[in-house]
This record gives structure tokens, C-alpha cells and sequence, in this order.
């Protein structure tokens, strides 16, 4: 999302400095790759069920106008959801690792306050 919204202001800050109308379609080129980055993360956060069917939906009509002539609709959003669904275990899998592994590197616990730290009683024998 935060490429997208970079990408648009670098190309509307490009369209700017157009001179010919010639050097239009160049200079529009960041503005359709943001348009498309925006797009695409509004499916995918719709595909993970956090944004709205009814403002995705549309985002994937759009972003897949030019395939859905050649591929059913039922096999590609099956496709996209066993695709999500894979992602999601993958990072949930190693959320669980950083977990695992955050607590087999706990700190061992401070020592209690009648009892003396080990190297004060080296210090004191000597």
C-alpha cells in the first residue's frame, strides 16, 4: 500500500514537468503501476477478510477484467483463496516460531532479595 501511494506521487510529480504531449503516456507510466499496486492491496486485504466484500469485490473485477475471458471465475477464486489460505498458514507458522522462540530466550530470573549475588561472595573471601 505504502509503494503504491510513493509511486503515485513520484508520477503525478513527474506528469508536472511534461512538456510535449507526446511525453504524456512515459510520464503516466508510475501513475497506472500505482493504480495498480493500490488495487492489488485492496484485494489482497479483502482475500484475508480485512476490508469489506463489497469494496473488493469490485478491486478484483477491475484488476482481472482482462483474464476472466480465459479463466472460470470458480476455479480462479478457488485458486486465490488456497493461495491466501497458504500465505496466512505460512506466516502464522512462523509467528508461532518468534513466539517459541522468544521464550526459550527469557532472561533468567533476578535473584530473590535475602539472597546474595554469587560474585559478592567471591568478593568477600578475598
Amino acid at each position: 500500500m505504502v509503494a503504491g501511494v510513493v509511486i503515485g506521487a513520484v508520477g503525478l510529480d513527474g506528469l508536472r514537468y511534461v512538456r510535449r504531449p507526446a511525453e504524456r503516456w512515459l510520464a503516466s507510466l508510475p501513475v497506472i503501476l500505482a493504480a495498480h499496486q493500490l488495487t492489488e492491496a485492496v484485494v489482497w486485504l479483502g482475500l484475508r477478510d480485512r476490508v469489506g466484500e463489497d469494496v473488493w469485490r469490485p478491486a478484483l473485477a477491475g484488476a482481472t477484467h482482462g483474464t476472466g475471458r480465459r479463466e472460470p471465475r470458480r476455479q480462479r477464486r478457488r485458486r486465490q483463496r488456497a493461495a491466501v489460505e497458504e500465505d496466512v498458514m505460512k506466516e502464522d507458522a512462523v509467528q508461532q516460531q518468534e513466539q517459541q522462540q522468544r521464550w526459550h530466550r527469557s532472561p533468567p530470573p533476578a535473584p530473590l532479595p535475602h539472597e546474595t549475588p554469587p560474585q559478592w561472595n567471591v568478593m568477600r573471601r578475598t
